[in-house]
C-alpha cells in the first residue's frame, strides 16, 4: 500500500511543479519524477531485494544527484542544495550495501525511499513560496 501512495505522491507533486512552479522547480521534479520510474523499473527487472547490489540503480541515483547538484550550483534559491544533498542518501546506501553485511532489507528500503518524501516536500515548499512571492510581486504593481 506504501508503494501506490508512493506513486500517487509522486504523481500529484509532479503535476502540481509543472503546472505551477519555475522552471528550477520542474526540472529538479522532472529529475525526481524520471529517477523514481527508473529505479522502480530497474528494481521489478532485477533481482527484488534490496540486499543485493543494484548497479544499474545505483547509476540512476548518481545520474539524478548530478543533475541536482548542477541545479543547486546554478540556482540563486536555497531550496536545490538540500534537495540534491538528500540524493547522497540512496548512493551512500548503494556504498553501504556494497561492502556491509548483516544489513536489514527493511532498513536498506527505507533509506533508499525516505530522502524522496522529503525531497518532494522542498520542491512543494518551494512551489507555495514562489507563488506567494509572485503574489506580492503582483500586488506591488
Amino acid at each position: 500500500m506504501i508503494g501506490w501512495m508512493f506513486i500517487a505522491l509522486s504523481f500529484i507533486v509532479t503535476a502540481w511543479a509543472f503546472w505551477s512552479g519555475t522552471n528550477e522547480v520542474r526540472f529538479a521534479m522532472g529529475v525526481l519524477f524520471l529517477a523514481f520510474g527508473a529505479t522502480a523499473f530497474l528494481y521489478q527487472q532485477g533481482v527484488a531485494s534490496w540486499l543485493v547490489p543494484q548497479d544499474a540503480i545505483f547509476v540512476v541515483d548518481t545520474l539524478a544527484m548530478a543533475l541536482l547538484v548542477s541545479l543547486a550550483l546554478r540556482s540563486k534559491r536555497f531550496w536545490p542544495l538540500p534537495v540534491a544533498a538528500l540524493q547522497a542518501i540512496p548512493i551512500l546506501t548503494h556504498v553501504g550495501r556494497a561492502v556491509g553485511s548483516g544489513l536489514d532489507s527493511y532498513a536498506v528500503g527505507l533509506a533508499q525511499s525516505l530522502p524522496s518524501y522529503a525531497q518532494m516536500a522542498m520542491i512543494l515548499v518551494a512551489i507555495q513560496r514562489e507563488r506567494r512571492r509572485r503574489k506580492v510581486m503582483i500586488g506591488n504593481c
